[in-house]
This record gives C-alpha cells, sequence and structure tokens, in this order.
C-alpha cells in the first residue's frame, strides 16, 4: 500500500489516470486488510469452549487445533 501511495504522489500531476487506478488499488487492499483484521480479531475474542449461536461468522472462524488434539484432527 505504502508503494502505491508513493505512486500517486509521483503520477498525480502528470498522469491522473494512472493516479486514478493506484489509488482505487490503495483503497480495495485496504478494505482487504480490514476485513481479514476483523476475522481475525473475531477468532481471538471467540469464547474458548464454543460460539455464540447468534453469530453467523463464527463457524468458519475456528483457531486451529493443537498438537494435543491430533486424534480429533484426523477424525
Amino acid at each position: 500500500m505504502a508503494v502505491q501511495a508513493e505512486a500517486v504522489g509521483a503520477l498525480l500531476p502528470a498522469r491522473p489516470e494512472q493516479a486514478a487506478r493506484s489509488a482505487d488499488l490503495i483503497a480495495a487492499t485496504a478494505r482487504q486488510a480490514m476485513a481479514e483484521l476483523r476475522r481475525l480479531l473475531g477468532v481471538l475474542r471467540a469464547p474458548p469452549d464454543g460460539d455464540p449461536p447468534d453469530s453467523p461468522e463464527r463457524p468458519g472462524l475456528a483457531p486451529s487445533a493443537s498438537l494435543s488434539r491430533i486424534e480429533e484432527v484426523l477424525a
């Protein structure tokens, strides 16, 4: 994102269309990073004994099982 942000400043006066593309890429990358961060925080905030039933996003956001639960993973 930092490289693209620097490019916007360099391109803006001479090539506004390329600068706009760089700005769009920055925005899309920032949105994706924020979504991934929200998902990660959701995993970290999940209660240890299960997900609350009122959270539709929780089922796919469980942390990986540790080696102590390898039999469960293999099953």
